[in-house]
């Protein structure tokens, strides 16, 4: 059993607030039961390289600057690299760590735009002998609420019809995520509605089980801070399914609002977001005298035990969470929306598989 298999070696390169406060716990657990040693982490800034380290413990050393990533990575102990760092240079540290045949978990989204999707994908997607994982981490997909909502939907729904998500993510002036330095200068198209609107996608297409073929929508401007990007989106997206979903997220309100409804021919599920006893859930119902089951929020938890089993080679099964095609039809879709905000755009397929 995976008792007696050499704990993963892990460096984690990025120590900002999602690997501090979502990894963090996570891998600290996880080393406690023996099943990863956190071999180091990595900053660009000593301080909070040391700072993270220092977390993890005793035996996790810390790297920093460009020297000390590419002293980092080439530690022969490291089977695995774990990547949070900004949109702006998560694929090329990603690819850089795969290409020393690390095993890699990197943030979402997949790519900062489509070029550079494609370009990933081509790599990924050419065959090669002994090729470590490479899993882009889209916790929505791991989510257990979501996979239930999904389940009650295919059993009980009939056709589905249509299906809405609404979403308020607050990022507020000066809080903690916003003021980051990345985002006060990231420079990729769509800024923070990209970064964070592919998670929506992902609870979209997670419940449908089914890829966007085309969007249409309409962005707005609200809140200074976050321009030039938008900060709110309506849209319309039509999956392969035939169902047309609509999509409405902002990021320029003070309230937290996850709401998704899925109507089918003969009922509906509908999924809220909701804190109980300080923990963040989904509550999925069926229909309206459905027994509401609440769900622990466990994503980030659940596809970092995923890629620990299979980069251990515990499971062999590959997670469908784990797909680059799954990572690339969220990253299209949201893409299409940012790209063209008030005109119809088709959502290219990915390379190799057009007809």
């Amino acid at each position: 059993g995976s008792e007696n298999r050499r704990p993963l070696h892990v460096l984690h390169l990025g120590a900002g607030i999602f690997a501090r406060e979502a990894h963090y716990p996570v891998w600290k657990d996880l080393a406690e039961k023996g099943h990863v040693v956190n071999v180091g982490c990595w900053s660009r800034t000593q301080e909070s390289a040391e700072r993270l380290a220092g977390m993890y413990g005793e035996g996790t050393a810390s790297f920093y600057g460009e020297e000390g990533r590419a002293k980092a990575l080439a530690e022969d102990q490291v089977d695995a690299v774990v990547i949070t760092l900004p949109i702006n240079c998560l694929v090329e540290q990603a690819r850089a760590a795969w290409m020393s045949h690390k095993h890699v978990l990197v943030e979402k989204p997949l790519a900062k735009d489509l070029a550079q999707a494609r370009d990933i994908l081509e790599t990924l997607l050419t065959p090669r002998p002994s090729a470590p994982l490479y899993c882009v981490a889209e916790n929505y997909r791991f989510e257990p609420g979501l996979h239930r909502a999904q389940e009650l939907v295919a059993r009980s729904c009939g056709k589905v019809l249509t299906a809405t998500l609404l979403a308020s993510l607050p990022f507020q002036e000066g809080s903690k995520y916003q003021a980051t330095q990345w985002r006060q200068e990231s420079d990729h198209i769509g800024g923070v509605l990209l970064d964070a609107g592919v998670h929506f996608i992902a609870a979209l297409r997670v419940v449908l089980r089914s890829n966007v073929i085309s969007v249409v929508g309409s962005s707005t401007h609200n809140i200074h801070h976050l321009a030039p990007a938008p900060d709110t989106l309506t849209a319309a997206l039509t999956f392969a399914s035939g169902t047309v979903a609509g999509l409405n997220v902002t990021f320029g309100s003070t309230a937290y609002v996850m709401e998704l409804r899925i109507v089918g021919a003969e009922g509906h599920v509908s999924v809220k977001g909701q804190m109980r006893d300080g923990k963040p859930g989904f509550v999925v119902q069926l229909g309206d005298d459905g027994e509401p089951e609440w769900h622990e929020r466990v994503g980030v938890r659940r596809e970092i035990q995923e890629f620990v089993a299979r980069s251990r080679g515990d499971t062999t099964s590959a997670h469908p969470g784990f797909d680059h095609l799954e990572a690339y039809n969220d990253l299209a879709t949201i893409y299409a929306l940012c790209k063209t905000p008030s005109t119809q755009v088709v959502v290219p397929p990915p390379p190799h598989l057009v007809p």
